[in-house]
């Protein structure tokens, strides 16, 4: 279950992602380890084989006890995550085994990923004079990625101030969300004028957005994208049925997951779609004659899935390259070069019966262009040209009468070109006068 909001989310739609939300999605054995150093959270082998990668940073912020207390003062209220497109309420306490949601702004909808305090640790060394507080979170059911993440701010010996972060992930696995048909938006056609786009707290002011295979900076039109993208995740199960529905979408990109099952049937409603990648899954079965109908489709990749079958016979569909239905080793037909069982083409009947497929030298094989159409050709226009021009280098008075008849149509022609030139001159003079 992934819970979107298409407005800032409120505290009560927070509360109520906390409530649906389970318990943690990551093992018990890696709970807690990021109170560990990152260097040994880095060579943790367990950790890297289970499919998580581990991030780490660490940054000097000033020195001294008071900075220390100031660093220490914005963890607790969340203000490193006092941004405009990711918050956590201020009132949440930092205490271990207390739910909370961090709110992100994913281009358009809110996701609201709902996280557990792990553990607090605070330690002090007055006759040292070093001190340090941490806290580190795990990711609950409902949360996008699987793992833990700590904060902490440090005064060491040196009477510096260090800002470190450590976490773990991955991605996680699990079903595309049938509430995607929740996205008015895409669903149906409103009015989004420009004199209604304005940016309000929390918005995106501009996007960097990966599209058709290369990124895009949207600033004044970013509102106008609607695409769903979720790819390289560890998706898995099939394509609900309700993402057809999303008849305003323009991209739609799930590849390099580990969905299956059969294509939707229903493809065919998303009209608008310019862009769909499905490569790189484990879909099955043929492709639906829905495809073919997306006449707005501009790139479309298919490549390495078990697709079957016949490519739907579609000119639209023949136009892309056959590198986007490659690695299906059932599919057949154009523009693959795989022919389809029954779409042998013909053979010529005088190659038939020829034991070594050559046509037989002793037929003649009629033809529309032959040694005669050449022939009739230069004849036809030896007649045609001296039939005309002879006549008149042979007849004085027919060649007399075709030049005056020359001369009096260009005579006329020059007069009637002059004519228009003084009426122009004169209606243009009368409107600047005027």
């Amino acid at each position: 279950m992934v819970f979107l909001c298409w407005a800032r989310p409120s505290p009560r739609e927070q509360k109520t992602c906390i409530d649906k939300s389970g318990d943690f999605n990551y093992d018990r054995k890696y709970r807690g380890a990021t109170v560990k150093p990152a260097l040994i959270l880095q060579q943790d082998v367990e950790l890297s084989d289970g499919g998580f990668s581990v991030n780490h940073t660490r940054v000097l912020v000033g020195s001294g006890p008071e900075t220390y207390e100031k660093g220490k003062s914005a963890l607790q209220n969340w203000r490193h995550f006092g941004l405009n497109w990711a918050f956590v309420d201020p009132k949440t306490p930092i205490q271990t085994g207390v739910k909370f949601c961090v709110c992100v702004k994913e281009l358009f909808p809110w996701l609201v990923m709902p996280l557990k305090v792990v553990y607090v640790n605070e330690n002090r060394n007055p006759k040292k004079a070093v001190a340090s507080f941490s806290f580190g979170s795990g990711t609950l059911a409902g949360h996008l990625l699987a793992g833990e993440e700590s904060f902490s701010i440090t005064l060491d010996e040196n009477n510096k101030v260090w800002y470190e972060i450590l976490s773990f992930s991955k991605p996680i696995s699990g079903a595309i969300p049938k509430c995607l048909n929740n996205f008015t938006a895409m669903v149906q056609e409103v009015d989004i004028g420009i004199d209604y786009i304005t940016m309000g707290p929390g918005d995106f002011e501009s996007a960097t957005v990966m599209w058709k295979r290369k990124e895009y900076e949207y600033i004044n039109t970013l509102r106008l994208v609607k695409l769903v993208d979720l790819s390289s995740n560890n998706l898995v199960g099939d394509i609900p049925a309700e993402i057809t529905n999303l008849v305003m979408l323009v991209g739609l990109n799930l590849s390099s997951n580990n969905l299956s099952g059969i294509l939707p049937a229903k493809i065919g409603q998303l009209r608008s779609l310019d862009f769909l990648d499905l490569s790189r899954n484990h879909f099955s079965g043929g492709i639906p004659i829905g495809v073919s109908q997306l006449d707005q489709l501009g790139v479309l990749d298919l490549s390495y899935n078990n697709l079957s079958g016949k490519i739907p016979q579609n000119i639209h569909l023949q136009t892309f390259d056959a590198s986007a239905f490659e690695g299906n080793p059932d599919l057949c037909g154009l523009p693959l070069n795989k022919t389809c069982p029954g779409d042998e083409i013909p053979q010529d009947p005088k190659i038939i019966g020829n034991a070594n497929g050559m046509k037989d030298p002793d037929e003649e094989e009629d033809k529309l262009i032959s040694d005669g159409f050449y022939i009739s050709m230069a004849v036809g226009f030896v007649f045609g040209f001296w039939g005309v021009c002879g006549t008149l280098v042979f007849n004085n008075s027919w060649r007399i009468a075709f030049f005056k008849f020359w001369n009096s149509s260009m005579d006329w022609l020059y007069i009637k070109i002059a004519i228009s030139k003084i009426r122009l001159k004169e209606i243009f003079h009368k409107f600047v006068k005027f």
